[in-house]
């Protein structure tokens, strides 16, 4: 039995933006000698949305994935990364052998009949540094459309990540408040666009997986 995966991303980043919303005021509120420092909270807390935000989705997804007990390979395959990544660790080994190859094939095979993701899930995270480059490699085993994405590389790299690097290195990056004030409005329609890209894939897997039950398919 699948759970309200749409409730639970709808839920979490209504949250989201109220904090965001409340630091804005804050920072607007606040008097000179302390609007560097409600500066600086702001841009981290809108990089901590952003990475957190992620973060929570792919586990709302994963949730998802679990809850449907059907075969990841018919699904998505991609995913399967994530069990196999403890064989593929193997390969790195000074002690791996041409005569280990029979036992890592059947290693890898043993995973095509997974119904449940356990394996490595920190190749679905965020890792600490959401920049575009990492988003893109985990979208691609999730098998997430970027596409209203895309428009937004440049804002995720050079302010999102890098303003957040500059506060975190004791740096004052140069902005006045409209920039400040334009982050966080942009932060939120990020939260946003995060929450469709999830909810369409779910939507689809769920439509995919009841369209094989009505056919009499095993799935």
């Amino acid at each position: 039995m699948s759970f309200d995966f749409e409730t639970e991303l709808a839920t979490e980043r209504v949250r989201r933006v109220r904090e965001l919303s409340n630091a804005r005021l804050l920072f607007i509120d606040a008097s000179n000698s302390l609007k560097v420092a409600a500066s600086h909270g702001l841009i981290v807390l809108c990089y901590a949305h952003w990475e957190g935000y992620y973060n929570f989705c792919t586990r709302v997804y994963v949730r998802y994935i679990n809850s449907l007990g059907v075969r990841i390979l018919d699904i998505n395959p991609a995913l399967l990364a994530c069990e196999i990544d403890p064989f593929l660790d193997s390969l790195r080994s000074k002690d791996f052998k041409v005569q280990h190859r029979p036992k890592f094939a059947r290693d890898v095979y043993s995973k095509v009949e997974t119904r449940k993701l356990l394996g490595n899930l920190k190749l679905l995270s965020a890792a600490s540094n959401l920049d575009f480059e990492r988003l893109k490699l985990c979208a691609a085993t999730l098998d997430l459309d970027l596409s209203d994405l895309l428009r937004h590389e440049n804002f995720i790299k050079h302010e999102l990540v890098k303003w957040r690097h500059q506060v975190a290195h004791g740096d004052v990056p140069e902005l006045d408040e409209v920039d400040f004030l334009d982050h966080t409005s942009k932060t939120e329609n990020l939260l946003l666009l995060l929450k469709t890209v999830f909810e369409d894939r779910l939507l689809s897997y769920e439509s995919s997986v009841s369209e094989a039950h009505n056919a009499g398919l095993e799935v």
